[in-house]
């Protein structure tokens, strides 16, 4: 299966001239092209007898919003109400709903003031333009950033993310002598790029959380391996997880509940409290799993905080297992 990537929405209209001013005067999209098609291919493609077509495409972001005038017209439906099968419209995002709704002119029509959902999306319906067949809704929709709960969830990731940068990821011990893993500005260090990646990750949270949990957790992950799992397999090297992995470990959930929460994110196979189970019981082995770390596997602590260290070793890997199989298998669709 090739991928694919949105082109255009087609949208059928009696007055190509009326319904290309209305988006232009009333949303602001820039008219790309103008032009016309006709022929048998066109025809048959179409399924029309001798059907040719006025276009217009306009600039809608990552698609196009693409008006098409045919001869000959066809017949023209009643209007429709969003509740009726088949109805559909056209979804534009802005930056603040509510101060577009404010410049709208007086004249304008709008089916409703701005509305907040229970999924926290700010949207805004216009019919479409006077005198068309089809008046389907166009919506607006807040592209504000990410509606609560989830702002919430993301910026506390922001900022367990940014806090660790204060203490240490990790200490490795060779030979006797022990070696802190932090945020440092030395250029000269190892590990100068580590602070840049956490920042970044940070930042990128603070607008597509669906990245920043991948590049923090990718984080995350590298510097378990680095300063827990790997001295385990490594001779007279030992090493033990700081304030800051544990930071950077809540920071990361934190994101990634977030991402989890967003209302165009569905699984047929599975309630979204399966993967909100599965991130607290994560939370819950991989903080013991950290804590009892160096106890259990460096210091060489007693059979029962030994057998605690591995059980939440094994019951969170599960739960990362149950949490990036529910991900892996949903559906990312437009927000309603």
């Amino acid at each position: 299966m090739p991928d694919l990537t949105a082109h255009h929405v087609g949208i059928t209209v009696s007055d190509l001239d009326r319904a290309v001013a209305f988006y232009r005067d009333t949303f602001g999209l820039d008219v790309l092209a103008r032009f016309s098609v006709g022929g048998d291919a066109f025809a048959t493609g179409v399924d029309v007898d001798g059907a040719s077509a006025d276009f217009a495409h306009l600039d809608a972001g990552d698609a196009r919003i693409e008006l098409v005038s045919y001869d000959p017209e066809g017949v023209a439906r009643e209007d429709q109400t969003l509740n009726d099968p088949g109805a559909c419209h056209v979804g534009l995002s802005v930056d603040d709903v509510s101060a577009f709704y404010d410049g709208l002119a007086d004249d304008v029509e709008t089916l409703s003031p701005p509305q907040t959902t229970e999924s926290g999306t700010t949207h805004l319906l216009r019919p479409g333009p006077r005198g068309e067949p089809d008046r389907g809704p166009r919506r607006l929709m807040d592209r504000e950033w990410p509606p609560r709960p989830r702002r919430v969830l993301a910026l506390a990731g922001v900022a367990c993310t940014l806090a660790s940068l204060w203490f240490p990821y990790a200490t490795l011990a060779l030979g006797g002598r022990s070696v802190a893993v932090a945020a440092t500005a030395d250029p000269r260090s190892p590990v100068f790029v580590l602070p840049i990646l956490v920042v970044v990750g940070a930042a990128l949270s603070a607008v597509d959380p669906t990245r920043g949990e991948q590049l923090i957790g990718g984080l995350f992950g590298f510097l378990l391996l680095a300063a827990v799992v790997g001295p385990l397999f490594v001779l007279e090297l030992t090493g033990w997880p700081g304030p800051g992995l544990w930071l950077l470990f809540v920071g990361w959930l934190l994101v990634d509940a977030a991402d989890d929460l967003d209302p165009a994110l569905t699984n047929e196979r599975a309630d979204r409290r399966v993967v909100y189970a599965a991130l607290t019981a994560l939370f819950v082995a991989g903080s013991v799993f950290l804590a009892t770390h160096r106890a259990a596997a460096v210091d060489g602590a007693s059979l029962a905080v030994t057998a605690l260290w591995l059980a939440s070793g094994v019951l969170g890997t599960a739960a990362w297992g149950v949490a990036l199989w529910w991900e892996r298998t949903a559906d990312r669709t437009s927000a309603r």
